[in-house]
């Protein structure tokens, strides 16, 4: 590949050339990457207001003592109402650490009744579809939120192709990893 002023060239008999339809992707990838990375900032969450009313009037108030264990307690002085912070467990009867090891479990492929079984082992007795549904919850919020992570490129990235049939019709798929990050 040879960049010119016209653009890349290739030295292969092909007219329109597959090595240089490659290049221009992913320089046109890299470009919108590094537009997007300044945007990306994780919002850190406000703790000292109570998320319904916006109030900044909150207070401690007493320690909830729960199976999973102890979770301070919190009062909005405006509209008396008493709440905890579980940020991304809300209404959940379970501890964080269960959910996300479940979750955990389920996403490196194990099925969910085998994560329901291993759980019982520790001594935590879960149904199936329970584990079900935390994946398929938690899978939508980190789906979110990964769209909107941009990755920080490097200028090197590797190229691989590789020829598909599908439905008997033949296929290109480019593979492009970046040289450094491994992204």
């Amino acid at each position: 590949m040879i960049q010119t002023e016209s653009g890349w060239v290739c030295s292969c008999p092909v007219v329109c050339c597959k090595h240089a339809h490659v290049i221009e992707i992913s320089k046109r990838m890299r470009e919108a990457v590094q537009e997007e990375v300044p945007k990306t900032i994780i919002k850190q969450v406000d703790l000292t207001k109570y998320k319904r009313c916006k109030s900044p009037n909150v207070v401690k108030q007493g320690i909830r003592r729960l199976k999973r264990g102890p979770v301070q307690g919190y009062k909005c002085k405006d509209c008396n109402k008493r709440f905890t912070h579980n940020l991304g467990f809300e209404k959940k009867h379970v501890a964080p650490e269960q959910i996300t090891q479940a979750v955990d479990l389920l996403f490196s492929g194990l099925s969910s009744r085998k994560v329901a079984k291993s759980l019982e082992m520790t001594g935590f007795k879960i149904s199936c579809k329970t584990v079900q549904n935390w994946g398929k919850e938690y899978a939508e919020i980190m789906e979110r939120f990964a769209d909107t992570i941009k990755p920080q490129v490097g200028e090197a990235w590797r190229t691989d192709e590789l020829y598909l049939k599908i439905k008997g019709n033949r296929k290109y798929l480019f593979a492009m990893l970046d040289s450094e990050t491994r992204f």
